[in-house]
């Protein structure tokens, strides 16, 4: 028999049914795993094969039962650190497309996972994240901020459309944990990194700026 790729009819639903019910509670050996992983390494090293196989997930889609499905077999799974390796290896030098960038981001838009969220999620280390600011210092609040300063860097004048980035929000007394809105001011990278050194006249020359405010 000649060597070669065979064209075949795709399977039909009845025969995809069939073969699923035939392989239902049977477990390969570990060999057969190893081997099969080989194998399909080999084939995913060619441009063709990957194309090919990405073809055929376009307008595929998993229905909630099989999601819930796969989710609860990997819920407490970990790997191992050769495994996370790989893994690792495996992703150097790749660069998701554009197209699937905004594919992703569609999808998630508006979306939370309160499932994987807080305590849920695996990374979760006891709520210090923030640390060493507190969770009230947040994205909201800095946009207040920088709203209140007209977008503008408070030493220097500048907007952030002159600087070409967003304003940093200082702590006028450098306690990070102090999130009163009085205790904040806009200022440029640039300056927030120079107002760090000689303090204590630095928080008494934005309290008055503050006060003259008023």
């Amino acid at each position: 028999m000649p060597t070669g790729v065979y064209k075949r009819k795709p399977f039909t639903k009845e025969h995809k049914r069939a073969i699923g019910k035939a392989m239902k509670g049977k477990k390969h050996t570990e060999k057969w795993k190893r081997k099969f992983s080989k194998t399909f390494k080999k084939l995913w090293q060619n441009p063709k094969f990957r194309e090919k196989m990405s073809k055929c997930q376009i307008g595929h889609t998993v229905s909630k039962k099989t999601r819930e499905k796969i989710s609860k077999a990997h819920t407490g799974m970990k790997f191992s650190n050769e495994h996370k390796q790989n893994l690792t290896k495996a992703h150097i030098g790749y660069k998701m497309p554009d197209s699937q960038k905004k594919k992703i981001g569609k999808a998630l838009k508006g979306k939370k996972r309160l499932d994987i969220t807080g305590k849920n999620h695996p990374g979760w280390r006891g709520g210090i994240s923030n640390e060493p600011y507190s969770f009230g210092f947040n994205r909201k609040l800095k946009d207040k901020i920088r709203k209140r300063d007209n977008y503008a860097c408070q030493l220097s004048g500048k907007t952030e459309d002159e600087l070409g980035e967003k304003l940093s929000v200082h702590h006028i007394d450098y306690d990070k944990k102090n999130c009163g809105e009085n205790n904040l001011i806009s200022l440029s990278r640039s300056w927030n990194s120079k107002v760090n050194s000689d303090r204590l006249n630095w928080i008494k020359y934005f309290d008055k700026m503050l006060l003259s405010r008023k």
